[in-house]
């Protein structure tokens, strides 16, 4: 009779710790699965930075070089207009 019993406890045992391994390889998993969803959130979140800041540099791109070039000709400019007020 004992024999049993520790025989069908042992069994129940069992089927607890192999319930409990089920439930922690779920967990994993779902935690796996939403690590990878935010993964992929931010690298499409910095893909989009990266579009919009190249687009900016395309669209926006002044050079210093323009930028001197520019203010040397409003100063150009600028004296003509002063010559012609004269």
């Amino acid at each position: 009779m004992q024999f049993l019993r520790r025989k069908e406890w042992e069994e129940e045992e069992r089927r607890r710790q192999e319930e409990e391994r089920r439930r922690q390889e779920e967990e994993a998993r779902r935690q796996e699965e939403r690590l990878f969803r935010e993964e992929e959130v931010l690298g499409s979140f910095r893909r989009g930075l990266l579009v919009e800041a190249g687009g900016l540099q395309k669209s926006q791109g002044v050079s210093r070089p323009w930028i001197s070039s520019y203010f040397l000709f409003l100063g150009q400019n600028q004296s003509e207009r002063s010559a012609c007020d004269l």
